[in-house]
């Protein structure tokens, strides 16, 4: 009962936070309806499903890397995991209990970009929708837990912040680019957990990437393991 409602509060304070919100849910969705109705662009629906996986694997990353991973090291900077959580299972209930919440709420960010995207932009299928849902879904657990590494990188609040942005921006930028960079498309996009994702959500995926995502689904699940087995209980400033 106490993870649930752990898990509630924590979900209270990411909605409370109405910048994060936007940068989360706001920004992608206000960018495929600029791509879609933009009158240099003819957008058919094999470029709009590129588009939905990629905006949707920007929201997966954007919601593990910020409202859970860079969350986990605020409440280690703060104090507050070396004061209440000195118990490995009060450590391991509490990252239960906030991957939950984050993942609570990228779930319901998924869910009304999909539902405002088919319903102002361009029509789509219920099981075309599901199938685009279900795939997110299984980008965001793996992308969260992934993200736990974090709570083991000895990073204080603000050089995790300015650290993850950085590779947010790298992995967005490069993914949204990599088509347009001859002989090394293919290959960046490979490498880059952006926009492998979008294309396995947007289901333009061939065979030839199966190799590549079981690559970094492993990566991401030793990441997550080396995070909970490492994660650090003293904020960085108490050691200078």
């Amino acid at each position: 009962m106490s993870l649930i409602k752990s898990a509630t509060i924590f979900i209270k304070e990411q909605v409370r936070e109405p910048i994060g919100v936007f940068w989360a849910f706001g920004a992608p969705l206000a960018y495929i309806a600029m791509f879609a109705n933009s009158p240099h662009t003819q957008v058919d629906q094999t470029i709009f499903h590129r588009l939905v996986g990629l905006c949707l694997a920007y929201i997966a990353l954007t919601t593990s890397v910020f409202n859970f991973g860079l969350y986990l090291v605020g409440r280690r900077e703060s104090g507050f995991v070396r004061t209440f959580l000195t118990e490995p299972n009060r450590r391991h209930r509490f990252l239960l209990a906030q991957f939950l919440a984050s993942l609570v709420m990228a779930l319901g960010y998924g869910a009304a970009f999909l539902t405002l995207t088919s319903a102002i932009l361009m029509p789509m299928p219920f099981t075309q929708l599901l199938g685009f849902y279900s795939l997110y879904a299984c980008v965001c657990v793996l992308f969260m837990f992934g993200a736990i590494v974090v709570a083991a990188l000895p990073l204080t609040f603000q050089a995790a912040s300015s650290s993850l942005s950085i590779f947010v921006t790298i992995c967005v930028v490069a993914g949204l680019s990599s088509r347009d960079v001859q002989y090394f498309g293919l290959a960046a996009e490979m490498i880059n957990p952006f926009a492998l994702a979008g294309q396995l959500i947007s289901g333009t995926m061939s065979l030839a990437w199966l190799p590549a995502v079981s690559v970094h689904a492993l990566l991401l699940m030793a990441c997550g393991f080396l995070g909970m087995a490492h994660q650090r209980l003293n904020p960085q400033w108490s050691n200078r």
